[in-house]
């Protein structure tokens, strides 16, 4: 029953850092019919590239299928976490470009140009430091979004991207990480915003913020696990407290 089915694809790219001498290795412990390794100038290392998986897949085959690489890579003291970044595309299911369109609008006015608290919730999210937050999220001149100009305003190196090659949307702000449930609740976390926005927000509902996705993520713990174990996290928790994150009548996630 859900409303993308089978026709959302999603596609990684994760950067490590590490010896090139143990591509070989890592492909050993993977599906390979799966992943293939490219070099990349911006990483010491090579970039992870995945096939285009479903949703079905991505949540329910992923990880078995790469957990022994990344195991192998942590033996041989390869790096992820503030190494490089993961980039997730997306294939979004839609017949014609004025729904695309549409669902990059909403989620553009969903995560950018954020008040100082939502700033630090999504850098939270993402793992990333304040110092990226800039390059990513910040786009004053995306401030003014439009059905259309929510894509001529911005540039390839923000939070949201299409992919000229392929026609997917591009989520770039992840750090890179070698704990595989870290990768898996990346993912989480663009499926629970594009299901958000699809089911929740539209374009009009600008009282709607992070803080509302992040309620609608915790009602559906059983579609985001990763995601929702993160949030529980000791750490986060005591984030999310000072960012403000406190529900009148609901029990705060500080007591």
């Amino acid at each position: 029953n859900d409303y993308m089915s089978d026709k959302l694809t999603l596609g990684l790219e994760i950067e490590v850092a590490g010896m090139t001498e143990c591509a070989e290795g890592f492909m050993d412990k993977v599906d390979n019919d799966l992943i293939y390794l490219e070099r990349d100038g911006s990483v010491a290392g090579f970039e992870i590239i995945t096939q285009p998986m479903t949703r079905q897949y991505v949540t329910g085959l992923f990880e078995d299928k790469i957990s022994k690489g990344f195991e192998f890579l942590k033996e041989y003291n390869f790096k992820g976490h503030n190494a490089g970044g993961i980039h997730i595309h997306v294939g979004l299911p839609y017949d014609n470009e004025l729904d695309f369109m549409s669902c990059l609008l909403k989620l553009k006015k969903l995560l950018y140009n954020l008040p100082t608290n939502m700033q630090d919730l999504l850098l939270l999210i993402s793992q990333r430091k304040s110092d990226a937050l800039k390059r990513w999220s910040d786009n004053t001149y995306c401030r003014k979004l439009t059905l259309q100009n929510c894509t001529s305003q911005c540039n390839r190196y923000e939070l949201l991207n299409i992919d000229s090659r392929t026609r997917t949307l591009e989520f770039r702000m992840f750090n890179s990480n070698l704990r595989t449930e870290r990768i898996m609740k990346n993912i989480e976390v663009v499926l629970s915003l594009l299901d958000y926005v699809e089911t929740y927000y539209t374009v009009e509902m600008y009282d709607k913020n992070l803080f509302t996705w992040l309620d609608y993520v915790k009602r559906n713990e059983e579609k985001y696990p990763n995601l929702v174990a993160f949030i529980n996290e000791d750490k986060t928790r005591d984030k999310l407290c000072e960012i403000g994150y406190i529900k009148e009548g609901v029990e705060s996630l500080c007591a």
